[in-house]
């Protein structure tokens, strides 16, 4: 809750941070900028600190490598569900060495005092990096890796390569989340039946097609973020709130966000 000498602005910070971010190449967001040289200034600044979190970690990974840390992942974190990073002596070693490793990061960055800009910024990279470092990230490591290697004949190291040569080929250059050519508007996601009422040179405004007798009067326009296309709202029959709306009667209408272009600068 924000206290009452919290300022609207700052209120807003992290979303109008978040929004601008976005619009950079994900490779920009990660390289070095001033905030680094805010977070470093301020961590030299607290010796004592970084040389407690130093010593905390020796200690802990001490502990660990002899098998005393009773180090173990939240229970929402799903990475590490597999049996074999409790049961493996190697495994579990390694994951509770990673964890430390995540909590000495984000300790560091707390120690910094940073504003709130940079803390958002260095937020964005510690987060980014403690997940790419993970153990379950490694193919070498990560047990469900080794199963399908086996389970395939060593087909999904093949079909890696092929995806990773792939990625690396096309921009931005990054390993891709998801199939490119998975989904298809209109096929696949946004299914729900209607049509283009209004183009402008920024957005499209979408009325749907009634799927009742009776409507209501009032019209419901949805707006979706602006670094999100529609539908996010209309992923598939039985999933999208659109098709919800409209089957109890309401009139809905959605923006569809055109993409930047150098003209709307």
């Amino acid at each position: 809750m924000a206290t009452p000498t919290t300022k609207p602005d700052e209120l807003a910070a992290p979303l109008d941070l978040l929004l601008t971010s976005a619009t950079r190449p994900f490779v920009r967001r990660m390289m070095p900028n001033a905030a680094w040289a805010r977070f470093a200034a301020n961590l030299a600044k607290q010796p004592g600190a970084v040389a407690g979190r130093t010593g905390t970690l020796t200690r802990e990974l001490g502990s660990i490598a002899a098998g005393k840390s009773h180090r173990a992942p939240a229970r929402a974190d799903k990475r590490f569900s597999d049996p074999a990073w409790q049961h493996n002596p190697l495994l579990h070693r390694i994951m509770q060495a990673y964890l430390a490793g995540a909590e000495g990061a984000e300790g560091l960055l707390a120690d910094a005092h940073l504003d709130w800009r940079d803390n958002e910024r260095m937020q964005f990279v510690v987060d980014n990096v403690v997940e790419g470092l993970a153990p379950t990230n490694n193919p070498l490591i990560s047990p469900l890796g080794w199963k399908a290697l086996i389970d395939t004949g060593g087909l999904s190291a093949v079909r890696g390569a092929r995806a990773l040569a792939r990625d690396m080929l096309s921009k931005p250059r990054v390993p891709a989340m998801v199939e490119p050519d998975a989904f298809a508007v209109g096929e696949t996601v946004a299914v729900t039946k209607g049509a283009v009422v209004l183009q402008t040179s920024v957005f499209e405004l979408i009325q749907y097609t009634p799927q009742t007798t009776k409507v209501r009067s009032i019209p419901l326009i949805m707006v979706p973020p602006v670094i999100n296309k529609f539908y996010i709202m209309d992923i598939a029959p039985g999933r999208s709130m659109i098709e919800y709306f409209v089957q109890q009667g309401q009139q809905v209408f959605t923006i569809s966000w055109r993409n930047p272009q150098a003209r709307h600068r």
